[in-house]
């Protein structure tokens, strides 16, 4: 190996750096490694370790010393399907008699060896898994003794697994992928991450007009997949299936986990469901329709006196929302309805306040009949129906017109008294405005 730029035990920063970039570029190419662009040191690099040895498309060297550091690193790759090698050792041998190899090199050569492999092969620093790369690679020759090289049985299939998980979560081919387990977990995370507030936190379902708990083990897969900090390979090839209650089968692993991934996507949408057919049942339970239609027909049957009393501001924003919705899509009806009530998207929700939105509208809807069946029993002679639109807010009320007090009438002849005492000062558009300003105010305490 003669170049002199890397074949040395200790390499400088720069050379470090293009050595790194060299083994991104043969790790990126599991048949044929092309020559690089340019005339940077990491094409150097690779014509002098790869092309000059014959190594870029194919098996062998033809530098007898080579091929035998070449057919070593094979078969520690090889047992290390059965037990972790620690890269001490490999170092060790390899920058000994008969080998003599450099530190600089070894990456290199590691790189070219993994690069078909690397589905299967597990590196680790120190018990934690860490990803395949230039940079991997070259920091392991500082303190071997902390890192480890595993290879996992079953390649194919956790090929065809992972690639399955690439195309089902992203636009990118798979082939095109590097570090293809890493980049499978990372895709899961994005896009459960992605997901809204209810979706991700909720430990109920709710389909049709049931609901079902979701099971404890799917709530510790949830919980990873939030985790900042994990193992890919692990959790891709060992926690997924276990989660999932699949045991060494990664083609239904993959078909579960798209389901999964089907049924969180629809969450809110099955929730919806869920609550415009509850919602229903709280205006009316054998009416069939939609929802826009089945509330209409509650408000419409309501008296001109009911509509227009004055309940608390929820029940009366209730109505209001009832009176002015003009949408017959349901999903929209329940998601405005909802956050009318709740005050938040159904998105931004928890699964209390499913029972609490559902509670609310009863008890809205309840008041109000109740009101209903109450004024029917009563004489209604006498009331008053008012509508006032002030500066483009309605103030609707009732009033019974009973009997005023002395008092209340010893009020009512000072205001017009006061009134008439600056004559024409204030004009009679004046007078009423500061009538309806008076009438505005108590119709705000009420």
């Amino acid at each position: 190996i003669n170049n002199e730029m890397i074949n040395k035990n200790r390499i400088s920063a720069q050379i470090r750096k293009a050595r790194a970039k060299t083994i991104d570029w043969i790790l990126s190419h599991t048949d044929d490694i092309p020559i690089m662009d340019g005339y940077g040191p990491e094409v150097s690099i690779l014509r002098s370790t790869i092309i000059v040895k014959h190594l870029k498309n194919s098996n062998a060297s033809d530098d007898e010393s080579l091929n035998a550091v070449i057919n070593y690193i094979y078969r520690m790759i090889t047992e290390a399907e059965n037990e972790p090698a620690s890269f001490s050792n490999i170092y060790k041998t390899l920058c000994s008699t008969p080998f003599g190899m450099k530190k600089g090199t070894i990456p290199i050569y590691f790189a070219w060896c993994m690069r078909k492999n690397q589905v299967a092969i597990v590196l680790s620093f120190k018990g934690k898994e860490i990803p395949i790369s230039g940079d991997t690679l070259s920091q392991i020759e500082e303190e071997p003794e902390n890192y480890t090289l595993y290879v996992e049985k079953g390649t194919q299939e956790k090929e065809a697994y992972l690639e399955g998980i690439i195309s089902a979560f992203s636009q990118a081919d798979p082939a095109s992928v590097n570090n293809k387990c890493a980049f499978a977990a990372e895709l899961l995370q994005t896009w459960f991450r992605g997901l809204s507030k209810f979706t991700r936190d909720h430990t109920m379902n709710y389909r049709e007009e049931k609901t079902t708990a979701v099971p404890q083990k799917m709530l510790k897969f949830k919980g990873q997949l939030l985790q900042y900090d994990i193992n890919p390979h692990a959790f891709l090839f060992t926690d997924i299936p276990k989660y999932l209650d699949i045991e060494n089968d990664y083609v239904q692993a993959l078909e579960s986990l798209r389901t999964f991934a089907d049924e969180y996507n629809s969450f809110i949408a099955d929730t919806k469901v869920y609550l415009i057919n509850r919602a229903k049942q709280v205006f009316n339970r054998t009416i069939k329709g939609s929802l826009s239609s089945i509330m209409q027909d509650w408000y419409d049957s309501l008296s001109e006196t009911t509509r227009t009393h004055i309940f608390s501001s929820e029940v009366n924003g209730f109505l209001h929302f009832i009176k002015e919705n003009t949408s017959f899509d349901d999903i929209d009806v329940v998601s405005e309805l909802a956050k009318c009530v709740t005050m938040l998207a159904i998105e931004d929700w928890n699964d209390r306040l499913v029972n609490t939105f559902l509670s609310d509208i009863k008890s809205y809807v309840d008041v109000v009949n109740n009101f209903t069946l109450e004024e029917d029993d009563t004489d209604t002679d006498g009331t008053i129906n008012l509508s006032l639109d002030y500066g483009g807010k309605i103030y609707e009320n009732n009033i019974t017109d009973t009997e005023i007090s002395g008092i209340a009438e010893t009020a009512m002849n000072n205001i017009e008294s006061h009134l008439e005492e600056y004559g024409e000062a204030i004009t009679a558009q004046e007078r009423v405005a500061v009538l309806l300003k008076l009438l505005k105010k108590e119709l705000e305490q009420l």
